[in-house]
Parts: C-alpha cells; sequence; structure tokens
C-alpha cells in the first residue's frame, strides 16, 4: 500500500515503536499521500506525452528560527528560547506539467540542524547539546513565469505533513532547582512551504535551478523525561533555506 511504501523511505521509522505514534502518522500523512499518489497517477493514466514529466534532487543550507519551549513537571515550569546552528538538507521530487507555466509535484526532504545555544526566560544561559530533524511529505504547485530567455523565475507554495524530531539534553543551573530536559522524543504535525526561485534550462531533459525556501512546522507537545518526568510545548518552527539542485524532464 501507498503508506507503506512511505514509510519504508523513511529512515526515522525504526524510531517509532509506539502504537499511539502509528496511528498518528497514519492519521496525518494520509490526506498529502492521497494527493502525491493522484498525481503519479494522473501522470500514468494519461496518454504519454514526452517532456512532462519529472524528477528532481537538491539540496542547500539554511537557518531556523529561535523557538519557545515551555517545559512542566508538577508544580515546577521552566520557558527556554533555543538558538539553531545553520541548517542543511535535501529533498526530492516527481512532478508534472500540467500546463506550459504551472507544475504539480509531491516532495519528500530533510533538514537536520545543531542545538547552538539556550536561554532562560530572564536571561539565565544554560548547559545544553541536541539536535532537531525535520522530515517532510509535501505536495506543491508552482507557476513558471515564462519569458524569452534560458532562464525562468518561479514561484510556487505547498502543503502537507512534517514528521519532526529533537533530542535534547538541557541541564538546570547549579542554584536551579526547577527541572531540566533529557528528551527524546518526536511528532507528526501539519506543515507549509513557500517556494522563490529560478530555473536554467541547460537542454531540453536537464534543468538546473536555485531556489529558496521558507517551511512552517506548527506546534507541537508531548511527554518527555524530565528531572522529574513532565510535558514539554514547543512553538510552531520557521526554517528557511537556500538549495540548488537538478530536474530531469522525461
Amino acid at each position: 500500500m501507498p503508506l507503506e511504501i512511505l514509510i519504508n523511505v523513511f529512515p526515522y521509522t525504526c524510531l517509532i515503536n509506539k502504537n499511539r505514534r502509528i496511528a498518528v502518522m497514519k492519521k496525518l500523512f494520509t490526506p498529502a499521500l492521497a494527493l502525491f499518489f493522484a498525481i503519479t497517477t494522473y501522470a500514468n493514466v494519461v496518454q504519454a506525452e514526452e517532456g512532462k514529466n519529472y524528477v528532481s534532487f537538491s539540496g542547500g543550507v539554511g537557518w531556523a528560527s529561535d523557538i519557545d519551549r515551555t517545559m512542566t513537571a508538577g508544580s515546577k515550569q521552566k520557558t527556554l528560547s533555543v538558538e539553531f546552528d545553520n541548517t542543511f538538507g535535501f529533498s526530492g521530487a516527481y512532478g508534472r506539467q500540467i500546463v506550459d507555466w504551472f507544475r504539480l509535484e509531491g516532495e519528500l526532504g530533510y533538514i537536520y540542524t545543531k542545538v547552538d545555544e539556550v536561554t532562560e526566560v530572564g536571561n539565565t544561559m544554560m548547559p545544553e547539546s541536541g539536535d532537531e530533524q525535520f522530515f517532510t511529505a509535501m505536495v506543491n504547485g508552482i507557476v513558471d513565469i515564462e519569458n524569452t530567455t534560458a532562464f525562468t523565475p518561479f514561484i510556487g507554495g505547498g502543503i502537507g505533513v512534517v514528521y519532526a524530531k529533537h533530542n535534547v539534553d538541557f541541564d538546570p543551573i547549579s542554584t536551579d532547582t526547577s527541572p531540566g530536559i533529557d528528551s527524546d522524543e518526536s511528532d507528526t504535525v501539519f506543515g507549509s512551504q513557500l517556494l522563490a526561485g529560478v530555473n536554467w534550462k541547460y537542454s531540453d531533459t536537464v534543468t538546473f535551478e536555485a531556489k529558496y525556501r521558507l517551511l512552517y512546522v506548527s506546534e507541537r507537545e508531548h511527554s518527555s523525561s524530565f528531572q522529574p518526568s513532565g510535558e514539554v510545548s514547543i512553538d510552531s518552527t520557521w526554517l528557511q533555506s537556500v538549495m540548488v539542485g537538478v530536474r530531469y524532464t522525461f
């Protein structure tokens, strides 16, 4: 089935070992998967037209917005602002040129970033370590702005789901009795993105592209291994990327 195929593609699925996580993933991934496989079905059942279907691959670097986390353990609560190092990531897509100026595609992607600095509200610095990983499944609509040159600007956007995983260890300062956090958790949430860039047509089948991506990941909540055990609430996240890639049309 399409769902099992996608799950097998993602290497992180070995981390999903609870029935509740699997149920949440199925519920949230189903709409994006339905749209994605509608694209592939459409491309296969209509009369074949050379130069309409394509695959693309891209990679690049970027940066993540600061993320506020509210940790609650019993009657104790701590709010932290987390800053990150630069991100890196990559993505692959399968799509179809619906008309000369519009493309529809299904895209899978990955973004990694490492924790750089953690500040408690009140500007108290805390020792920290950890990283964040984001696996994305998006359906994108892209408008090509055609002209008489070999360079074609484009704009677009997409919606889908994001599997967000963090592995972090934030320790309280020595005089602080509020909880620290030792967390290795994940959640699957809604995501969306905006795209803008330019294509350079190298040949009838090969096109190079450079693009900017702004990815939105909605807020997350889950249980976590605090000192003592408790809950963590993570605000929505914005991830910006500058990427280069290649598209093969067939």
